[in-house]
């Protein structure tokens, strides 16, 4: 009596385990390159609504509101009624006696390429339109393949484009 066995060679495993890696290599280093946009992306927006929550607040006090920018180091930006606060210090960022500190050690891919608000890099919010008269500018940041720029205009709109090729959502600068 013959039994017919079959199974799979070891040729065919080796085989399916070579291409099981290569699409495994392949998915990592998308999965790497979409995590690195993401955070490039998650930067800018919360800069974006940083710098609206600034003018917001000073609308809302009728009163000037500064933003403080830190690019070097411990990145970071502080809203403050008062110039000059430091926001990798504790309690040295308030408005109405809370804390606004945007902290970027959350966005470890993601670098400041440039500051463009003057010497020290601040902003100000002035009422009653929250506008930024004397004191716009832009943050540059990268995450080496792609660079987003926040723009903030004397009047007080902020916006934020793209100086690499544009990526859905963002147009060219």
């Amino acid at each position: 009596m013959q039994t017919n066995h079959r199974g799979r060679s070891v040729i065919e495993l080796l085989i399916c385990l070579l291409v099981i890696s290569i699409l495994l290599t392949k998915g990592i280093s998308s999965y790497t390159a979409m995590q690195k946009r993401q955070q490039l992306i998650g930067a800018a927006q919360t800069s974006y609504f940083f710098l609206q929550q600034a003018r917001s607040e000073s609308i809302r006090d009728n009163a000037a509101i500064y933003v403080d920018i830190h690019a070097t180091g411990a990145a970071c930006l502080g809203l403050s009624e008062q110039p000059g606060c430091q926001c990798n210090i504790a309690n040295s960022c308030l408005v109405n006696q809370q804390q606004q500190v945007l902290d970027y050690a959350e966005y470890p891919s993601v670098n400041i390429a440039s500051v463009s608000f003057g010497n020290p890099p601040q902003s100000r919010f002035l009422p009653p339109r929250g506008m930024a008269t004397g004191f716009a500018g832009s943050l540059q940041f990268t995450n080496g393949e792609h660079t987003l720029k926040v723009i903030l205009s004397n009047i007080g709109r902020v916006r934020i484009c793209t100086t690499t090729p544009p990526f859905s959502p963002f147009k060219s600068c």
